[in-house]
């Protein structure tokens, strides 16, 4: 565990400015457009850990109660959906056998519980807004 390191920070021309290397990726090969992003996401891990903390603390400073609200909603909600896949059969099964509807229901939870509450925009731009600087890859 000593000899684990961080993976270096990338420059910022290599990560945002330089788009001599960027092409439109080929949506026939799911296969190859998969290790691209895969790939992508490992090579610049560094620097989109680094945004995303720093929008997060951008959104945070602006709607700090909107943004411990929405978090707070979000992981109550995750929290329930793994305690429910815990102790019920029922849960747990959907949960195995529709993973992609389960993470469906748990945003649709929090994105209905922060909308009654009135604080689901500032949430996820504090998310989407890292994705959403960095559209291609």
């Amino acid at each position: 565990m000593a000899d684990v390191q961080p993976p270096p920070f990338r420059t910022l021309d290599d990560f945002v400015l330089g788009s001599a290397r960027f092409a439109a990726p080929d949506i026939r090969d799911l296969q190859k457009w998969n290790n691209r992003i895969i790939n992508n996401l490992l090579y610049y891990q560094s620097n989109y850990f680094i945004s995303v903390l720093v929008s997060l603390v951008i959104v945070g400073y602006f709607q700090p109660i909107k943004m411990l609200l929405g978090g707070a909603v979000v992981t109550l909600v995750f929290l329930g959906f793994v305690w429910g896949a815990e102790n019920r059969a029922v849960v747990r099964r959907f949960r195995r056998n529709h993973p992609t509807l389960g993470l469906l229901a748990i945003v649709g939870s929090s994105y209905l519980l922060l909308y009654v509450m009135g604080g689901v925009a500032v949430f996820v731009f504090g998310i989407a807004f890292p994705i959403l600087s960095k559209s291609s890859l």
